[in-house]
C-alpha cells in the first residue's frame, strides 16, 4: 500500500493573524519575525 505524500506542516502566526510557512530552524514568521506561531492540526479528508 502506498503512503500518503507528506505535506508540510501548517502554522498560524498570532501577530499577523495569518497562516504561514515558518522560517526554519527558528520557527519564526517570515512576515513579522515573530515566534508567536502555532502548528495547526492536520486536515482530515
Amino acid at each position: 500500500m502506498a503512503e500518503a505524500p507528506l505535506r508540510p506542516s501548517r502554522f498560524f502566526c498570532h501577530r499577523c493573524s495569518a497562516e504561514i510557512s515558518p522560517r526554519l530552524p527558528d520557527y519564526t514568521c517570515p512576515q513579522c519575525d515573530s515566534g508567536f506561531i502555532e502548528e495547526l492540526p492536520e486536515e482530515r479528508r
